[in-house]
């Protein structure tokens, strides 16, 4: 019996069908929450004080004037790339499934134990090679004592680092302290990091110079007190452990105290004030999730929680609520580690429930009158929560989703110390990533 063609009920049919009905209804309900999303963030955040100023009471802002029309522009860029962005997910999805057999697992076990033994990685080709279509961000590199690595595309940064001088300078001319603290990355001692990495921090390091500006750079630290600088890392993840945040702290107040006259005890960063528990095999980071545990291990996960006492007032943009108490009740979320799927949960956010365009602190046992602003990325995450403890107060800006204007913001609450907390790859990046060097 022939089959006629166009046949409704014939299976490559039915499928476009399916598909064809599905891809509008995804383009639909993308738009509904980017629409949503955008009027979400412009509600007022609830007060934490009703008889004093307070960040939370002009949260977001208004939307920087400078950047409106730059803004419409980015929008209707992502909007238009969203239907190639679906259409690749399809493609990549339909790779997956037809590869998603019952015997799979053992044959690809059997491919890695068998190029193991040959001497061959095929940790990068699991990432790269599908269809040949990936983004440098799904890169991973294996190197040292099973250490995962992503990869950065090299680019021109001078344009961002100036406009971090540039900042940095007007805050000197408005009477602020100002401190560029540059974190490291995790590519020390990878030999397939490009040499450019070096080139750009040279860079940076002659503008600060060439400014006058303050600068401090761990890295520099890292060599003086001869620690392994990989240890400070995840395996699994591109963040540094938070025990290295807690380290970083300290180096950020001494070197406070020492340029700007604060008194800070920076004994109360010494691990011996600290309860740390380590949950065991837990953990799958950043960079392991893209590989999955075929090509590499769980790693063990440390809870950090103070020893000393505080009293806290918080407001956390992400969560538009107030919080009060220790930093344990404030600024570590044990409700991340609720999620079972390895593949879904995401550990990191414990500390200072991850990356917030805003978060103000207000330390009730500290009176005088110290006000910090910290810019920052996700390395400070584990910094701000135990860093909440030395200063009366402290707000934690994130540029890559803070709408409002910073200028506004430095206007209103006057901090009288900006720190800004970068590594080399926040000045690389496209479109959003480059918000962070964005200080209208």
């Amino acid at each position: 019996m022939q089959i006629k063609e166009g046949n409704a009920d014939h299976p490559q049919n039915i499928r476009n069908k399916i598909v064809g009905f599905l891809f509008p209804v995804m383009i639909f309900f993308m738009l509904v929450l980017v629409l949503l999303g955008r009027s979400l963030r412009g509600k007022e955040s609830e007060k934490m004080n009703e008889n004093k100023w307070v960040a939370s009471d002009y949260y977001p802002f208004e939307e920087r004037e400078e950047n409106k029309e730059e803004n419409i522009k980015t929008e209707k860029n992502i909007l238009d790339n969203i239907s190639e962005k679906i259409s690749k997910m399809k493609q990549k999805t339909e790779s997956y499934v037809a590869e998603s057999f019952y015997f799979r697992m053992p044959f690809v076990l059997i491919r890695k134990w068998s190029d193991k033994a040959v001497g061959i990685d095929m940790t990068t080709s699991l990432c790269v090679a599908q269809n040949n279509q990936y983004d440098i961000e799904d890169v991973v590199l294996p190197y040292k004592n099973d250490y995962l690595g992503f990869v950065v595309d090299d680019m021109d940064i001078t344009e961002r680092i100036n406009n971090l001088t540039d900042f940095g300078l007007q805050m000197k001319e408005e009477g602020r302290n100002f401190l560029f603290f540059e974190v490291p990355g995790k590519y020390g001692e990878n030999v397939n990091f490009p040499s450019y990495f070096e080139e750009k921090e040279k860079e940076i390091k002659e503008a600060f110079e060439e400014k006058g500006l303050d600068f401090f750079r761990v890295s520099d630290a890292i060599k003086e007190q001869q620690l392994d600088e990989l240890s400070l890392f995840f395996k699994t993840d591109h963040h540094w452990l938070p025990s290295t945040g807690i380290w970083a702290d300290q180096l950020l107040c001494e070197e406070f105290n020492k340029r700007y006259g604060y008194d800070i005890d920076t004994s109360v960063f010494d691990m011996e004030n600290y309860d740390v528990s380590i949950l065991k095999d837990f953990s799958l980071g950043s960079q392991g999730k893209k590989v999955t545990e075929v090509y590499c291990e769980k790693e063990d996960f440390p809870v950090i929680y103070p020893k000393y006492d505080t009293d806290l007032e918080v407001f956390i943009s992400g969560k538009n609520k107030s919080f009060s108490g220790s930093i344990a009740d404030t600024l570590l979320d044990s409700s991340a580690f609720d999620e079972t799927n390895i593949y879904k949960k995401y550990d990191y956010t414990f500390y200072g429930y991850g990356d917030n365009a805003l978060v103000t602190i207000h330390n009730n046992e500290i009176h005088d009158d110290s006000h910090v602003l910290m810019i920052k990325i996700s390395f400070a995450d584990s910094m701000y929560p135990y860093l909440s403890a030395v200063f009366e107060n402290l707000d934690v800006i994130d540029l890559r989703t803070f709408n409002g204007s910073l200028q506004s913001y430095i206007k209103e609450t006057n901090p009288d110390t900006v720190v800004v907390v970068y590594g080399v790859t926040s000045f690389f990046g496209e479109e959003i990533e480059g918000w962070t060097c964005d200080f209208r």
